[in-house]
């Protein structure tokens, strides 16, 4: 006859190997359930350039731009039983002579599933973060934006697609100050 621990390690065993199952399932089913690509529409509207001070060196002047960005999403296909909430993120991509490959974030947004409304519809806002190069290479040079959207399950692995939509704006070939530029 077992004694009432080795019984309470037999339930405690079982419902430990259980759980596990169940979570295991859950990762694997966000393979099937995510969607592998994404339609949206990302307007870059118009763009500012200007000069500002080098944080590391002062006595430098280094090129930055804010971008005036329409973004419009339905996000209710990303959502589903396992997934906890989804982070968009807005990344471009340049390169200059100093470096071959740039990528810096711009604007980003979590979107929880307790929200009321998966819609996103953005229009002339602001980007959140200003673009900044480490010398004067944003001036008359190609950029490339990019729409990233990572689900973020309960269990199992994040994944991340992309808006299928990527638009590439051509600089200005000058500094506009405090005035925006449409392109």
């Amino acid at each position: 006859m077992q004694s009432f621990l080795s019984r309470i390690n037999q339930l405690f065993s079982y419902f430990g190997y259980s759980f596990m199952l169940l979570a295991a399932f859950a990762a694997l089913s966000n393979l099937w359930l995510n969607p592998n690509h994404f339609n949206g529409k990302l307007e870059i509207v118009s763009v500012r350039t200007r000069q500002i001070r080098n944080p590391s060196i002062s006595s430098s002047l280094i090129n930055a731009a804010d971008f005036l960005i329409n973004v419009k999403l339905d996000l209710s296909p990303t959502f589903h039983w396992n997934v906890k909430q989804v982070f968009l993120n807005l990344v471009v991509f340049y390169s200059t002579k100093n470096n071959a490959k740039n990528e810096v974030t711009v604007w980003d947004r979590i979107v929880l599933k307790s929200s009321q409304s998966y819609q996103i519809d953005i229009n002339n806002r602001r980007t959140k973060y200003t673009l900044e190069d480490d010398g004067t290479g944003l001036l008359n040079n190609t950029l490339t934006f990019k729409l990233g959207i990572e689900m973020i399950p309960f269990v199992g692995f994040m994944s991340q697609v992309f808006l299928d939509q990527q638009p590439s704006i051509q600089m200005p070939d000058r500094i506009t100050g405090n005035e925006y530029s449409t392109l």
